[in-house]
């Protein structure tokens, strides 16, 4: 996969005015892109491309989860969009950071199936309070924190059979030919591979078998 530069900044929505013709489809959906948002936010604030939303909606269209943990609150943005997915559900959202960096308006905009989670989860063994959290039946677990590897290391283990994972920055901060290994020998099955790439997904799903 070609990395690109952070931002494409000529696709940002505010310069519309200014763009010289249409993006390419499929570069707009990418992480990359100045035109990632979501609610109208700017994409500043948001943690995901249009592309790794389109997974998730694949994702959450094919299984029947009981609830959706994240790695990786930050500004709180995309963790109100997971949470609001959950709730149509009538499922739990938890969310775990080291600080609370929400937005007041996303904390305004807080839903009562969401809780936020002020906690460490590179501590030397595994946070209980995110064992718990994670350990139940089919929960879909969304590793978008710090150090992404260490904790896909340290806490897919504790996933159950019909749980799954979305990592992601799959093939930026994330080493494929490292974790890969590491899930398969736990009993996961990457999944949508195919889809992923088609739209330039920054994601990778695994489900554990």
């Amino acid at each position: 996969m070609t990395r690109l530069p952070w931002m494409l900044y000529h696709w940002h929505p505010r310069e519309f005015e200014k763009w010289k013709s249409m993006p390419p489809i499929r570069e707009y959906l990418l992480l990359h892109c100045s035109g990632r948002g979501i609610f109208g936010i700017d994409g500043n604030d948001v943690s995901w491309g249009h592309a790794d939303r389109l997974l998730f909606e694949l994702v959450m269209a094919r299984h029947d989860f009981s609830s959706v943990v994240e790695f990786g609150t930050w500004k709180g943005v995309t963790s109100l969009y997971l949470g609001v997915t959950a709730a149509i559900r009538g499922i739990l959202f938890w969310t775990f950071d080291i600080r609370d960096f929400r937005m007041d308006t996303v904390k305004k905009a807080w839903l009562n199936n969401m809780t936020f989670k002020e906690t460490d989860l590179l501590t030397e063994t595994p946070n209980q309070e995110v064992v718990n959290a994670i350990s139940g039946d089919r929960t879909l677990l969304i590793v978008d924190n710090g150090n992404k590897e260490l904790e896909t290391e340290k806490y897919g283990s504790f996933l159950k059979s019909g749980s799954a994972m979305i990592i992601h920055d799959w093939r930026t901060e994330v080493r494929p030919e490292v974790i890969s290994p590491l899930l398969s020998t736990r009993g996961y099955e990457c999944c949508y591979e195919s889809f992923a790439s088609h739209f330039g997904s920054s994601c990778s799903f695994w489900i554990k078998k």
